[in-house]
């Protein structure tokens, strides 16, 4: 019948609509979620931009910090340097004076023997200078 058919065509009408606009609705949601998920992408971009970032920060502080370390060290090794350079120099001294000194002690010993001797022979003057003195008060 023409009722039934006409029943039948709006039914499937409505049926029809009623899945358009649940496909619309779906289709908006998903274009929602991608737009959340294309701003979620930006900020995940951001946040890779920002972490590059800072890891080049610290990747510099870094590097100046080890050539900051290298010059200390280098500055140190240079000041040891120069410490071990004038201990030697002081070494070489000393063992230059001890052989000076060593040098003056034979002659200090050598001296003392001769010394020894002229006093010896300066008493022997005397006695004999003494002898003469007496001679000469007998004539």
């Amino acid at each position: 019948s023409h009722e039934t058919l006409v029943e039948n065509l709006h039914r499937d009408l409505t049926t029809a609509l009623q899945r358009e606009q649940d496909v619309v609705k779906m289709l908006q949601e998903t274009s929602e979620k991608a737009a959340q998920k294309q701003r979620d992408l930006v900020d995940a971009e951001k946040e890779i931009g920002r972490l590059q970032d800072a890891l080049r920060h610290s990747n510099d502080e870094g590097q100046h910090s080890l050539r900051r370390s290298q010059d200390d060290a280098s500055a140190h090794v240079r000041k040891l340097q120069a410490q071990v350079h004038q201990v030697s120099e002081e070494r070489d001294r000393a063992v230059a004076e001890a052989g000076e000194l060593r040098l003056l002690a034979k002659l200090l010993e050598e001296t003392k023997g001769e010394s020894a001797e002229l006093h010896k022979e300066l008493v022997d003057a005397k006695a004999r200078n003494a002898a003469l003195g007496n001679r000469i008060d007998k004539v």
